[in-house]
């Protein structure tokens, strides 16, 4: 007796992170219109986090972007590329190499206003 697959567990890491990327993307631009203080719970900002606070941001700010046309662009660039990575890597170490590499992006934009001052306050 073969057990029912669910729907997410069909779907490979890929397309699941593109997913995530454009429902969190329409989350946050409701967030954003309602409410524009919302960017520093979502966006990384160098001074927040040489303060020690929003520090969670090193991770949502991976899925944030900067318009429908970012999210277009990152989301087709993804959707081909990704797809490979992922077959080489594997679902679980294409997982984590997403997230290293956002968590690592964000480390070197915080690292970049360091040495630009007037970036430090920029998201």
């Amino acid at each position: 007796m073969h057990k029912k697959k669910s729907f997410l567990s069909s779907l490979s890491v890929n397309t699941i992170l593109i997913l995530l990327n454009v429902v969190l993307f329409i989350i946050f631009t409701i967030l954003l219109s309602t409410d524009g203080k919302f960017i520093d719970f979502i966006a990384i900002k160098p001074a927040n986090i040489l303060v020690g606070s929003y520090i969670w941001t090193f991770v949502t700010s991976i899925f944030m972007h900067g318009g429908f046309f970012h999210l277009f662009a990152y989301m087709l660039s993804l959707m081909f590329i990704g797809s490979l990575v992922e077959r080489i890597l594997g679902s679980k170490r294409y997982l984590m190499f997403y997230l290293i590499s956002g968590i690592f992006a964000a480390l070197f934009f915080v690292g970049m206003a360091l040495i630009s001052p007037a970036d430090l306050n920029s998201y």
